[in-house]
């Protein structure tokens, strides 16, 4: 099976480098963190938001690599605002959740735009 291009979004789990060097155009993951800043890096970035009391995050679109949350970053929205602070309580992320999937979405498809493009 042949593959151009992967997203990891919310797996919470290294990826092996051979899964993440298969797809033709790389794999890229949707971090819903500030990965520039080095913010709430890692398997459990809600979590991290929960304890620091956030009440915002941005999107984070980057290459996956061997260093988690460590590739070249080739998109991040505007900080996207919950409305109240994190809770990761069982069904409480849906608000969280709610308030980025539209960004997300538009973010990978301005990137699968401007990779066709190259």
């Amino acid at each position: 099976m042949e593959s151009r291009c992967d997203f990891d979004v919310g797996f919470g789990q290294i990826i092996p480098e051979r899964v993440f060097r298969y797809p033709q155009l790389g794999m890229y993951n949707i971090h819903p963190s500030d990965v520039a800043n080095k913010l709430y890096l890692g398997a459990d970035p809600f979590g991290d938001m929960e304890k620091d009391e956030a009440i915002s995050t941005v999107l984070t679109l980057h290459e996956v690599t061997k260093d988690v949350d460590g590739g070249a970053i080739r998109e991040c929205t505007k900080p996207i605002f919950f409305g109240q602070k994190v809770s990761t309580k069982w069904g409480d992320l849906k608000n969280e959740m709610a308030a980025i999937v539209p960004d997300g979405n538009k973010m990978v498809r301005r990137f699968l735009t401007s990779l066709r493009e190259e």
